[in-house]
């Protein structure tokens, strides 16, 4: 057989690597704020995805354990600083919640933008690869036990 064929490249043992050793990823909570107050968060991106699902506020409240005046205070609230509506009530029977086009729009655009996040920080994660590496652990600089009293 070709040496070359069977040996990994330096990306794929990496891969390989982070797929043996690492059990961790990095975990975001990620918003938008105006004056340190909250307008937009993965809360209510679910809560929007949940309303174009099934058309019903009430569900997709009850879904995420929300009340239906909770859900509703943050949409109203959000769609206040924004300026347009983000979900409408549609007219014919049964009568129905629907995202706006600007709704469809700005929850795939804020969804892009927590995916690009999401892999730059999982890109940034792996430096802290040597510190969930049994085998590295022991290179690994440590304080000595007088320095760790405070």
């Amino acid at each position: 057989m070709n040496q070359s064929r069977l040996s990994l490249t330096d990306k794929d043992r990496k891969e390989k690597e982070r797929k043996t050793y690492s059990k961790y990823g990095p975990g975001l909570n990620l918003w938008l704020e105006i004056d340190r107050d909250a307008v937009f968060c993965q809360g209510r991106a679910l809560l929007l995805h949940r309303i174009k699902e099934n058309g019903s506020l009430r569900q997709a409240a009850k879904s995420l354990g929300m009340s239906y005046r909770a859900a509703w205070g943050k949409l109203k609230k959000t769609q206040d600083i924004l300026g347009y509506e983000l979900v409408i009530l549609t007219g014919s029977r049964p009568r129905r919640y629907e995202l706006t086009r600007q709704g469809d729009e700005f929850l795939s655009a804020y969804n892009a933008w927590l995916e690009k996040v999401r892999r730059y920080a999982a890109l940034e994660a792996d430096e802290f690869d040597l510190f969930f590496r049994p085998s590295s652990l022991k290179d690994v600089p440590r304080l000595p036990p007088e320095a760790d009293k405070d």
